[in-house]
């Protein structure tokens, strides 16, 4: 509203002179520990005896919805510790931020509906919702699937009716898909290609999210074989849309994202509270299923409708930063070492902090200039990670995730405020960030990495030709 009151007034001047936040629910609990620092992951799961790869694929049934809980039974093949507890983990981790709940059966399901996770020497996949039938359905898992949090809450979030995120019917803004890169069989074509028009992923404030545990990541299906030779030629079959480090974030295996979990309280949870006044959630909150007067927030964020952020304990976070118009430093390496302004900040160890950066009001972005990055490499990096930024108004998506070394990075953000959360592990990892506030009627909302730069446009990014300007703000 400001920034329309301020865009009319602008316009009229410009005229004139040509004339003449109880209790709080949060994602943080979502990521699985041992699985945090798991950055590579093989998106076709290899298969023992013929050297080949056969990608997880969902079977599509024409679907009923789920009633609650959902029995499941752990066959033995699978009932050793390590499979056990990571099926368990995954589970418990879907009922922390959703309606659904499971209910183990100590004897294998016969009649009625339920899920019974069965080993198979050959692949990794499950039925796509629940069978309308109402007999059990398996989920098939290799054992090196069922070891691994991202495999599972993958089939598991198939059996909820989870299409792939790559396969959402606005894909063609985020991604572009290589053909002549993908294996040449009618399976790996139709599960890349195909376009996924169910009603149950349109909703129009869930964004496309690359940090996906539904999202393939960029070799997946690749033809030359065996996944290290296409990742040694280079043959993407999935890119994004935008600057290349989130094409790196694709098919993270950690968790599951806040945006997986939106998805199936929007389907099986708004119900619960069809009775109640609507709820305004900030930064990509929804309604709490629970009590329906509260919302859920995404990573970091806190209160009754999400509307601040959750400081990591410690004294490396802050959520009082306010950019003015001239750059200002924000340097971390993991500790904070305080003094009297927030407006130079050093950190220097293993350390967890995150940072709220705000303008004085919402007619500004935030303008976001690196100077490096140092965080410890991961060949797929997620949120918990190395360096994340949620440049875009929308909290709830996985911002921009960085685990390497970066150098020239520019974001101008799409809102008045940036969140920015950092995982250093080591005593090598830091960052170097200038930021500042710009008007909005300056510059568009963009991100510039090695000279490439996207603009943003609707609610996607454009990739802009060599000659780009992006905007400047001297020191």
């Amino acid at each position: 509203m400001f920034k329309l009151l301020l865009f009319l007034i602008f316009n009229f001047v410009s005229t004139l002179t040509k004339a003449n936040e109880l209790e709080k629910f949060t994602e943080d609990d979502l990521t699985s520990e041992s699985n945090r620092y798991v950055g590579n992951h093989t998106l076709g799961v290899f298969i023992p005896g013929n050297n080949t790869f056969k990608t997880a694929k969902a079977i599509y049934i024409k679907n009923s919805d789920w009633d609650f809980p959902i029995k499941y039974y752990i066959s033995k093949d699978l009932s050793y510790s390590k499979a056990r507890i990571n099926i368990k983990n995954v589970i418990r981790a879907y009922e922390k931020l959703t309606c659904v709940t499971f209910e183990e059966s100590s004897e294998p399901i016969v009649n009625g509906p339920g899920i019974t996770f069965v080993y198979d020497s050959a692949s990794c996949y499950s039925v796509l919702g629940k069978d309308p039938s109402n007999v059990p359905q398996e989920i098939h898992l290799l054992y090196m699937c069922a070891e691994n949090f991202g495999n599972v809450a993958h089939e598991i979030g198939h059996a909820l009716r989870l299409e792939h995120e790559h396969s959402r019917f606005d894909r063609d803004k985020y991604i572009t898909i290589f053909e002549n890169n993908l294996r040449d069989d009618d399976v790996a074509r139709s599960d890349i290609l195909d376009k996924n028009n169910d009603e149950f992923k349109t909703y129009s404030d869930i964004p496309y999210d690359y940090g996906s545990v539904m999202h393939y990541e960029r070799f997946g299906y690749a033809k030359e074989g065996l996944y290290g030779v296409a990742r040694a030629e280079g043959l993407e079959t999935i890119k994004a849309n935008n600057i290349d480090p989130y094409s790196w974030m694709m098919g993270q295996q950690n968790q599951i994202s806040f945006s997986d979990a939106k998805h199936i309280n929007y389907h099986y949870c708004d119900k619960k509270c069809k009775e109640f006044p609507k709820v305004e959630c900030k930064n990509g909150g929804y309604r709490s299923y629970e009590t329906c007067t509260r919302c859920i927030c995404p990573r970091g964020y806190e209160g009754n409708y999400c509307e601040r952020i959750k400081l990591i304990p410690g004294r490396c976070s802050d959520d009082t930063l306010v950019a003015i118009d001239k750059l200002t430093y924000l340097i971390a390496k993991g500790t904070l070492v305080a003094i009297d302004k927030l407006t130079y900040l050093i950190a220097k160890g293993a350390k967890s902090c995150n940072y709220l950066i705000k303008a004085k009001s919402d007619a500004y972005y935030i303008y976001l200039k690196f100077g490096y990055v140092h965080t410890t490499y991961l060949e797929t990096c997620s949120q918990g990670n190395g360096l994340e930024i949620r440049h875009e108004k929308n909290k709830g998506t996985t911002g921009l995730c960085l685990c390497g070394r970066f150098y020239g990075l520019e974001i101008v953000s799409d809102s008045e405020e940036v969140y920015i959360e950092y995982h250093g592990r080591y005593p090598s990892n830091e960052f170097q960030l200038q930021f500042a506030q710009v008007f909005f009627m300056y510059t568009k909302p963009y991100l510039c990495w090695q000279k490439v730069c996207y603009e943003k446009k609707d609610n996607y990014y454009v990739k802009q030709d060599k000659n780009y300007r992006n905007y400047k703000i001297e020191d």
